[in-house]
């Protein structure tokens, strides 16, 4: 299909598709009865295989990463959160010099919208390059390792 093609708009409905291959996302158009195909995408399909998402977080180096992660549930509601776009992410860094020079951390959280499940989680370093920006990045790390987690348990998404 091709992005800015033009369809005339038959019905709508809500909820998930059935016998449909892809999804789409439209751009309405002037005419009430006419929309412009944005962009499509697979219809994801569960995994066949028997990876779960806490199986490939086990699976990372230094798993004393996740000493203090929250999961809610076994954190394979996050895909699907993913592919519904009900996931928010929220990450902070923080160093206090007056405190210590040589510390910093960083705090993670992944909320999913829909269903009020969440992964929390803190990364803490001790180094003599300890820094703010240091810190922002422990923060960022969490949310990116938990997702490459996720995608690698679906390899079909």
């Amino acid at each position: 299909m091709r992005s800015g093609a033009r369809y005339t708009k038959i019905s709508t409905h809500h909820g998930y598709p059935t016998g449909a291959m892809f999804y789409a996302s439209v751009d309405p158009n002037p005419s009430p009865n006419t929309i412009n195909l944005h962009s499509t995408c697979d219809i994801h399909h569960a995994a066949t295989d028997q990876s779960t998402f806490l199986s490939c977080l086990r699976s990372f180096s230094n798993q004393s990463l996740w000493d203090d992660l929250e999961i809610d549930g076994d954190g394979d509601w996050l895909i699907t959160s993913i592919l519904n776009g009900t996931l928010e992410i929220g990450m902070d860094g923080s160093y206090m010099k007056n405190l210590s020079k040589s510390a910093c951390s960083g705090a993670f959280i992944l909320h999913c919208t829909s269903t009020g499940q969440e992964i929390r989680g803190c990364f803490v370093d001790s180094s003599h390059q300890a820094d703010n920006y240091r810190g922002e990045l422990l923060g960022a790390l969490g949310p990116l390792l938990i997702l490459r987690a996720a995608f690698l348990a679906n390899p079909q998404v």
